[in-house]
């Protein structure tokens, strides 16, 4: 009897803890709240569309230089806008690795969004995470 009492309510509980545990990963994984469940999505331009990835060659004395992404891993690039996890981000780095070429000790992806200013809707740009990845030492 107990049990049909709360069966009901197990939907809104499911819910709840899905949408708790897609807020969790937007904060602390920078998941865009287009993504993962879509709760809070149309409060908010931060979409995987809105972000960008930016992929770096890094020569040997530490500066880095843009590179174009390979077709190949335009897929994998757009997940990871959407997920910059470090896995994500390693993985990305990996794979783009003999793809490019260029005197590069290292390749960085970084992942950023845009934020607006909310008096003066001002664009700033925020990196949301990025990984270096040696190159050229069996590293990758």
């Amino acid at each position: 009897m107990a049990r049909s009492r709360w069966l009901p309510l197990l939907p809104a509980a499911l819910l709840l803890l899905l949408a708790a545990h897609q807020g969790w990963r937007v904060h602390q994984q920078g998941l865009t709240p287009w993504k993962g469940g879509g709760f809070g999505m149309f409060a908010t331009s931060d979409g995987g569309h809105t972000r960008r990835l930016q992929l770096l060659g890094v020569d040997a004395e530490g500066r880095s230089h843009a590179l174009e992404l390979p077709a190949p891993l335009r897929g994998a690039a757009g997940r990871a806008r959407s997920l910059p996890s470090d896995a994500r981000l390693r993985q990305l780095a990996r794979r783009a690795a003999p793809l490019v070429s260029g005197p590069w000790v290292a390749l960085r992806v970084e992942v950023w969004r845009t934020r607006f200013d909310p008096v003066s809707l001002t664009p700033r740009f925020e990196r949301l995470r990025a990984w270096e990845q040696p190159i050229g030492r069996g590293d990758s």
